[in-house]
């Protein structure tokens, strides 16, 4: 069994966290991602483990965010960076492989997990909550390694 951690970066970080299939997912803020993510014990006396509260985490998908100059969010503050940065280093320090998975992928996984975005009263389209954008993220990802399968598309 494999636990992988999925996370969707920014001021509110979604997570999801996924040992043959989405056991739970959440939101948390800066300061509990910090107490709940650390590096931790010894693998096989040879180095640090990676623990998501209390879980031990063997692998990580996060979205990869890009701050685009062009948006009218280029150059401000970028939170979901500072996130990635935090993550990259302690997956580094531990050896758990880290993966960034495009916010394209997005769209492919929720047709993968037979899920509908949210919509407003008015039918657009709404903000996708951020624990769902990471068990989408998490569950594309365990596509891709096999340990799940699509739902069946009609």
């Amino acid at each position: 069994m494999v636990m992988t951690l999925a996370i969707d970066p920014g001021k509110r970080i979604g997570w999801a966290l996924f040992d043959e299939g989405c056991l739970m997912k959440g939101v948390i803020d800066w300061t509990t991602l910090v107490l709940w993510l650390r590096a931790d014990g010894r693998r096989h006396n040879l180095g640090l483990d990676l623990f998501f509260k209390d879980w031990h985490i063997d692998e990580v998908v996060i979205e990869n965010y890009v701050n685009d100059p062009g948006t009218p969010q280029g150059g401000q503050e970028n939170p979901a960076a500072e996130v990635i940065g935090a993550v990259r280093i302690l997956c580094g320090q531990t050896d758990t492989p880290f993966t960034r998975q495009p916010a394209m992928h997005l769209s492919v996984a929720m047709k993968h997990a037979g899920y509908t975005p949210p919509k407003t009263r008015t039918g657009n389209k709404k903000h996708l909550p951020d624990e769902d954008s990471a068990f989408l993220h998490g569950f594309y990802y365990e596509i891709s390694r096999g340990r799940a399968q699509p739902v069946p598309l009609d």
